[in-house]
C-alpha cells in the first residue's frame, strides 16, 4: 500500500472565519502554535505502517540551551480500533449507540519516534522529552450527511490518553447493530470520519444564516415524501421517521453553513430543529385502529410492512394454523408486549428518581432500587432479543409448511419461510394480540405540511444566529492494512516489527 503523506492528512487551519453565503462575526484568534511554543513546520516525517507521522520541535530548541532541554512533539496517529465496535442501548440518553475506540498513540509509536529523532538530530534524545502534541479538545465529525445516526456535537477534553472513546447515536437499534458489524468486518467504509483538534481554549464566534425552502428540501427523505405523496397536502410520520427527516435537513444546513474547520455549538442543531418543527409539523395524533383511513397517509419505509397491512396478513395466517402453532405465535407477541410494559414502568420509575436526585438527596435504599431497575432493564432488553424471539426461525418454518400445499417445492417453502420470518420481525414492535386477533399498537404520529415544502412563494425564510468554534488541526481516521489485527497501546503486546501494519 502506498504511503500517505502526513501533509495530505493533517491539515493546519489558521483560525479565521470565512463564509460565502452568510455573515460572520469574528473576534479574531491568535496562533495556537505560538501559544504552545511549537514550530508549525514539521521537523521530519516518520514512516509508520502505511502512513507517516509528522514530528515537530519546540520553538526554543534553536536558542542557546542544553541538549537535554530540547523538546519534540508528534502528531496523533488516529488509528481506528475497529474490533472495539459494539452496539448498546444508553439508559441515560435513552438512545441506541455504537461505541468504538480510536488510538492516539502507544508505547511502540513513542519508541519509534524517539529512535527516529536519534537518527536525524545528531545527539541523544531521551523519551521524556518527546510527547504527542498537547491537544486541548477533540471532536469526531463527518463530511457525509446521514439520517440514520448522529455524532456528538460536544468537544471532548483530551488528557493525553492513549485511546479515545467515541460513539454514534442511532434512531433504531438495528442501525447501530448493523454499523457495529460493518465496522468490525469492513472498517474502510468509515473513511468519511475525521477528528478535529483544538490546541487551545476556544472562543465562540457567531454566524448569521438563513433557512430557505431550498435548504429544507435538501434532504433525501423530504424529496422522497414529495414524490410519493405528490397530491397530498399533508402526511403522517411515525416519531422515528420525523426525527430522521428533521435530523437530515438539519445536518445538510449545518454542513452548508460551516467550513471544515468550524464546529457548531451544542445548541446549534436544537436551534435549527426547533425552526424546522415550527415550519413543518402542524399537529400530533395517535392512530389505533387497523381500519383507520389515516393509514393511507402514513409514511412507511417498506409499505408492505406497514402495521395495518401486517395486522391483516397475520390475522389471515393465524386463522389457518392449528391450535398449538396459534398459541406459540400468540405467546411470542404477548411476551414482547409484557417486556415492553415492564420497561416502561422501570423507565418511568427511574425518571422519577432522577428528578428526586436533582431536587433533594436520595436515600441509600433508593439508590439501590435505582441500580436494580437499571440492571433489570438491561436483562429485559437482552432477553427481548435473545429469548422472546429465539423460536422465530422455527415458527416461521412451521407456518410456511402449514400454508404451503403439497405441490409446492421445498425451495418455494424456504422462500415462504423467509417471507414469514421477515413479516414477524417487522411486526413485533408495532403489532399486538388483543385476546381475539392481532391489532396495531397505538402509534404516535406527526402531521407534516407538504404544502410548505412545495410552495416557494408562501415559504417564509427564517434567519438564525449560530455560534461556533474553530479547530486548528484535522485528521481523517486511519486503518490497519489487516482489520483482524488487534489495536493496542501497550508495548508488551506489540511485536518489534509491526506485523499486519507494515
Amino acid at each position: 500500500m502506498a504511503k500517505i503523506p502526513i501533509k495530505s492528512i493533517l491539515t493546519i487551519f489558521w483560525a479565521f472565519a470565512t463564509c460565502c453565503n452568510c455573515q460572520s462575526i469574528d473576534p479574531g484568534v491568535s496562533s495556537s502554535w505560538a501559544k504552545l511554543q511549537i514550530s508549525p513546520d514539521a521537523l521530519s516525517s516518520m514512516e509508520y505502517g502505511n502512513f507517516l507521522i509528522d514530528i515537530y520541535e519546540h520553538a526554543h530548541n534553536h536558542k542557546a540551551t542544553t541538549t537535554s532541554e530540547k523538546k519534540y512533539f508528534y502528531s496523533p496517529i488516529a488509528l481506528l480500533d475497529n474490533k472495539s465496535a459494539i452496539s448498546s442501548y444508553n439508559n441515560v440518553t435513552k438512545q441506541p449507540e455504537m461505541r468504538f475506540r480510536i488510538e492516539m498513540w502507544n508505547d511502540k509509536v513513542q519508541y519509534e519516534v524517539v529512535k527516529h529523532l536519534n537518527d536525524i538530530v545528531g545527539h541523544e534524545i531521551k523519551s521524556h522529552t518527546v510527547r504527542v502534541i498537547p491537544l486541548e479538545k477533540v471532536i469526531l465529525t463527518s463530511n457525509i450527511p446521514t439520517a440514520d445516526y448522529s455524532l456528538s456535537p460536544v468537544w471532548t477534553n483530551y488528557d493525553r490518553s492513549k485511546t479515545l472513546k467515541f460513539s454514534l447515536s442511532c434512531y433504531d437499534q438495528k442501525v447501530c447493530d448493523r454499523l457495529a458489524n460493518e465496522m468490525r468486518s469492513n472498517p474502510e467504509q468509515f473513511d468519511h470520519l475525521k477528528i478535529l483538534y483544538s490546541l487551545s481554549p476556544q472562543k465562540l464566534q457567531t454566524k448569521i444564516t438563513t433557512i430557505t425552502i431550498e435548504s429544507v428540501n435538501s434532504g433525501q427523505m423530504a424529496t422522497s415524501l414529495l414524490q410519493k405523496f405528490r397530491y397530498k397536502k399533508g402526511i403522517f410520520l411515525p416519531a422515528n421517521d420525523e426525527k430522521k427527516m428533521l435530523a437530515e435537513i438539519t445536518t445538510n444546513i449545518r454542513m452548508d453553513l460551516f467550513d471544515d474547520n468550524e464546529v457548531g455549538s451544542p445548541d446549534t442543531e436544537s436551534q435549527i430543529l426547533n425552526i424546522l418543527k415550527d415550519l413543518l409539523v402542524t399537529s400530533r395524533t395517535t392512530i389505533k385502529e387497523q381500519c383507520d383511513k389515516m393509514w393511507d397517509s402514513v409514511f412507511w419505509n417498506e409499505e408492505n410492512y406497514r402495521p395495518d397491512k401486517t395486522t391483516q396478513i397475520l390475522n389471515e395466517i393465524v386463522n389457518k394454523l392449528d391450535k398449538e402453532t396459534q398459541k406459540k405465535l400468540v405467546d411470542m407477541f404477548q411476551a414482547a408486549v409484557k417486556n415492553s410494559e415492564i420497561m416502561e414502568i422501570l423507565t418511568s420509575r427511574n425518571q422519577d428518581m432522577e428528578f428526586e436526585q436533582d431536587n433533594e438527596e436520595m436515600e441509600f435504599a433508593s439508590w439501590d432500587e435505582y441500580d436494580r431497575n437499571l440492571e433489570i432493564e438491561e436483562k429485559i432488553q437482552h432477553n427481548y432479543d435473545s429469548s422472546s424471539w429465539a423460536d422465530v426461525d422455527k415458527i416461521s418454518s412451521t407456518i410456511a409448511g402449514k400454508l404451503a400445499n403439497d405441490s409446492v417445492s421445498s425451495r418455494s417453502i424456504n422462500i415462504l419461510k423467509e417471507e414469514v420470518k421477515k413479516l414477524l420481525q417487522e411486526s413485533r414492535d408495532h403489532v399486538q394480540w388483543d385476546g381475539e386477533k392481532f391489532v396495531p399498537k397505538p402509534m404516535q404520529l406527526s402531521r407534516i405540511n407538504l404544502c410548505k415544502l412545495r410552495d416557494s412563494q408562501s415559504f417564509q425564510d427564517r434567519t438564525v444566529r449560530i455560534r461556533y468554534t474553530n479547530a486548528e488541526l484535522s485528521v481523517p481516521i486511519k486503518f490497519m492494512e489487516h482489520a483482524d489485527m488487534i489495536v493496542t497501546g501497550e508495548w508488551d503486546n506489540l511485536k518489534d516489527e509491526l506485523t499486519g501494519i507494515e
